[in-house]
């Protein structure tokens, strides 16, 4: 596909240096881990403020995603090979949000980072998809996730460790992202949406799991 041809993608190229570069966590593992979130019956779970907030903007990630693919039959394929090229925020083990190693500290300024900078590339997807409908499921999904990233970062007692994207390096990205033509936008939308899927599916366990530390009524 000429979409992935080197040549089509020098713009992108400077992604990596914009971003984390990560190794995503074992897929097995992962889908087990968010299947017990979702479907435990414990109390901790359904009395997480936190919890539930990620778990609602997870659903509408997941169901504007399902949209946008019907409009691709190879979605899911293009997706995968595409996740090779982009460098979207993703949580590594070593962020301390699995059960190896687990380190409530780190990984909470881990999802902060990487709530932060998907907000760059879902404000370039405001009015990029092909109709109304999901247009404004793309605007409530941006506002949510700068809900979610203000509301993480609430928690944080010492804000300084927060890390932030430049703004000079977000102007540049977005003008990348603009220069792609109209087939390769809409690739980019699907790919963001995947990788914020299982960015928020990554964030539910240890944000249960440190329901405490966030002060919240579990």
């Amino acid at each position: 596909m000429k979409f992935l041809s080197t040549s089509t993608f020098r713009p992108l190229a400077l992604w990596g240096l914009l971003l984390v570069t990560v190794t995503a966590a074992p897929t097995s593992q992962v889908l087990k881990d968010f299947r017990a979130d979702t479907t435990s019956s414990k109390p901790t779970t359904s009395n997480s403020q936190a919890f539930r907030l990620f778990t609602l903007v997870l659903h509408d990630v997941q169901e504007l995603k399902s949209e946008t693919c019907k409009h691709n039959v190879n979605c899911l394929e293009e997706e995968k090979a595409m996740l090779n090229n982009l460098n979207l925020p993703k949580i590594k083990i070593e962020d301390g949000c699995f059960y190896g190693g687990y380190n409530w500290e780190t990984c909470h300024l881990k999802i902060i980072t990487g709530l932060l900078k998907f907000q760059i590339y879902l404000q370039y997807m405001q009015n990029k998809l092909q109709s109304d409908s999901e247009n404004e499921k793309a605007e409530k999904i941006y506002t949510s996730v700068k809900s979610l990233s203000l509301f993480m970062k609430a928690k944080v007692s010492n804000t300084e460790q927060t890390v932030f994207p430049s703004p000079t390096a977000n102007a540049t990205l977005l003008e990348e992202l603009e220069s792609q033509n109209e087939t390769q936008k809409l690739l980019i939308v699907q790919i963001v949406l995947c990788s914020l899927e299982e960015f928020l599916q990554n964030s539910l366990r240890p944000i249960r799991k440190a329901g405490s530390d966030l002060d919240l009524d579990i």
